[in-house]
């Protein structure tokens, strides 16, 4: 077992000699033999123990039982209580899943503040078929057919080669004590359930199924990293950020034969679910449709699928005194120049506005639009109109409408900023001196 445990990690390069590594231990018989492993290996680790207080006086009992190893073997020990149900009820979640959270988070600290370089579990072989049935048995796509990953740094596996038989006879060979926790027996968790009714089923169509099963796990992540290059292969070719939105091009997209992978892929990230990527295909054609992740926003737009953060806060305006130069609204920047009438180009740059100065009144309000708001177009001899039905004349998508700003002198528009200013403020014979604004900002689509 020794020796297929240090081929593992020089095969793996999970870590090297001059790591110190924290071995997460729970007092069972996984763990105990992965303490064993690393102790006569000669690796310089430390132990730590989480009491989640679900069992009563066995829990305590796994805590002291792992604290009097330590100290029998001489290895620093680190230990942990946490009142998981309490947590679980004010979280409104299971226990398990605050459990898990609880300890990663605190394996975390513990690496951090006393050195660790990795972080090791003591999960093997079957864990990782378990995983892989148990995915299948809910619906998985190709990431849920590689296991238990073997890395993820700082987390480390360094028994996944290892079934649970291997484990028990080397347990049994070195005569290593362990806990035995009673609900590993209890069929009434998915997971044990898998373990103690599904798996010996299977091996009675293929009594070597774990040896078997390695394999297939060896090619199933060969494969996942073709799928993975072929997958940024797309994601270089038919998405891009344009305004601060991830964006995807519809049409490449809807004729690749595989749509609806390629899209999970490239929206998984941002939190959004199989369901909604075919609800999103049947609504490819509704221009405006939207969808929403705990996190992003996705529009169906005419070209694009755009995605945007849903999170963001915003500062609704700035008031610029006269004589002020640069404002900044949510890294948004505003440049005034003041200056004497000259002669400009009568075809300024979208960002740029020539104002006449003696029609603004100051301090003049930088803001996003509203509903209701209006404004006398340049081109349109001083006929108003309508914010709304001027975007709508431009065909502005929703979140390009969200992310226009207005600058207002006394109740009054004097520019949409990066597309008209309004007819009363702009330059005549008459003008003796000019505000200059220029704006930087994201760019549109």
């Amino acid at each position: 077992m020794l020796k297929q445990f240090q081929s593992f990690l020089d095969k793996e390069q999970l870590f090297s000699l001059d790591d110190r590594i924290l071995l997460a231990v729970s007092g069972g018989l996984d763990s105990m033999a992965m303490v064993y492993l690393f102790q006569q290996a000669g690796f310089e680790f430390g132990i730590a123990h989480c009491n989640f207080q679900l069992r009563g006086l066995d829990s305590d009992g796994d805590e002291s039982f792992v604290a009097e190893q330590a100290q029998k073997l001489n290895i620093p020990f680190h230990s942990i209580r946490f009142d998981t149900n309490k947590e679980a009820q004010l979280q409104k979640t299971s226990t398990q899943i605050v459990a898990r959270t609880l300890r990663y988070q605190w394996f975390e600290e513990l690496r951090l503040a006393h050195g660790y370089t990795h972080i090791a579990t003591a999960h093997h072989l079957n864990d990782s078929l378990e995983t892989v049935l148990l995915n299948l048995t809910k619906g998985c796509g190709i990431k849920g057919l590689h296991g238990i990953p073997i890395q993820q740094a700082p987390i480390i596996r360094p028994l996944l080669f290892a079934t649970r038989a291997a484990i028990q006879q080397f347990i049994q060979d070195q005569n290593i004590p362990y806990r035995e926790d009673a609900s590993n027996q209890s069929t009434k968790y998915q997971r044990n359930l898998i373990r103690h009714e599904v798996v010996p089923h299977l091996k009675t169509i293929n009594p070597s199924l774990e040896s078997t099963f390695g394999k297939t796990l060896d090619h199933l992540r060969e494969t996942e990293m073709l799928f993975n290059e072929m997958i940024e292969q797309y994601r270089n070719k038919i998405t891009k950020y344009a305004a601060g939105h991830f964006c995807i091009e519809k049409q490449t997209l809807h004729n690749h034969p595989a749509k609806h992978t390629l899209l999970y892929e490239l929206l998984l990230p941002y939190g959004f679910n199989g369901a909604q990527i075919s609800q999103l295909f049947k609504s490819y054609e509704q221009i405006g449709t939207m969808f929403s992740s705990v996190d992003y926003h996705l529009l169906v737009d005419r070209d694009f699928l755009l995605v945007k953060s849903r999170n963001k806060k915003k500062e609704n305006f700035k008031l610029v005194k006269e004589n002020s130069s640069i404002k900044n609204l949510n890294d948004q920047e505003f440049k005034f120049t003041y200056c004497n009438k000259t002669t400009y180009p009568l075809n300024q740059p979208s960002n740029t506005a020539l104002l006449d100065y003696e029609q603004l009144e100051f301090p003049l309000t930088i803001r996003y639009w509203q509903e209701g708001d209006r404004f006398q177009p340049l081109g349109m001899n001083g006929r108003s109109k309508k914010l709304q039905d001027f975007f709508s004349d431009l065909k502005l998508n929703r979140f390009e409408k969200e992310e226009v700003m207005i600058v207002e002198s006394n109740g009054r528009i004097c520019w949409v900023v990066g597309y008209r200013i309004d007819e009363r403020f702009k330059l005549t014979k008459k003008t003796n001196k000019v505000v200059r604004i220029d704006f930087r900002g994201l760019d549109k689509f």
